[in-house]
């Protein structure tokens, strides 16, 4: 093989590497259904934290009913709050969040809290990185 090979698929493998190791940070798929006057609710979703030095973390909705903008926000398993929150305005995109406060080597689960403008009951279906 020639260097240019070698290079060629060592770029590759590290990409697949990182691809990978990024992709298995972000936590299950979780429904969450949200009442108008909810206080912060606990979802399924749940992600294990890598980094200890990344005070950020993320958030995907996948679908969401309300078209108001819920927030999402980290807890540990007490459910105690373990980040800022983050308004999820639209379904697709990584929404970042800040203030992290989480252990590296802990899981932590998406809570979600109704908008004060959203009326009725609606669901979301997202995910987080606890990163």
């Amino acid at each position: 093989m020639n260097l240019k090979k070698i290079i060629t698929l060592t770029l590759v493998f590290s990409l697949c590497f990182t691809v990978l190791v990024n992709a298995s940070s972000w936590g299950n798929l979780a429904t969450i259904s949200l009442k108008w006057n909810d206080s912060w609710k606990t979802s399924d979703a749940r992600s294990y934290k890598m980094k200890n030095n990344d005070s950020n973390f993320d958030v995907l909705a996948t679908s969401k009913t309300m078209t108001s903008n819920p927030s999402v926000r980290l807890a540990n398993s007490n459910g105690e709050k373990r980040s800022s929150s983050v308004s999820v305005k639209g379904i697709d995109t990584v929404y970042t969040g800040s203030n992290n406060t989480g252990t590296n080597g802990y899981y932590y689960y998406g809570q979600a809290k109704p908008a004060w403008n959203q009326v009725g009951t609606d669901s979301m279906k997202f995910q987080v990185n606890a990163r």
